[in-house]
């Protein structure tokens, strides 16, 4: 991501869809962020799927369920250039069953 202006403020969100069968309530993600500097900050983010009675949160259909989970909430950059990010899972398994796909959303705050 390219930062042109300090001032604006950004919500940065895991946008994620997976299927109705999905094991896990919630799950750990590590969030990787380098700023222009070269600077660099791990976030563990828990990012929750449903409630405590297994309804899910977002978007669901038959199969599939579409959320949006906050990483990191009305940031502002400190620097202006470019700014790296990286999403890891963060759970005690490799590899998670039932994830579709995983990518970071990127919002201006009006």
């Amino acid at each position: 991501m390219n930062v042109e202006d300090i001032t604006v403020k950004y919500n940065l969100l895991l946008d994620i869809t997976h299927n109705v069968d999905f094991p896990y309530q919630n799950i750990y993600i590590k969030f990787h962020a380098t700023d222009p500097t070269g600077n660099q900050t791990v976030t563990q983010v828990p990012i929750e799927f449903a409630n405590k009675g297994g309804v899910w949160f977002g978007d669901c259909g038959k199969e599939w369920c579409h959320l949006e989970g906050f990483l990191q909430k009305n940031i502002q950059f400190s620097e202006t250039g470019k700014y790296f990010f990286k999403l890891e899972q963060y759970m005690r398994i490799e590899a998670l069953e039932g994830i579709q796909s995983v990518g970071l959303k990127i919002e201006k705050i009006k």
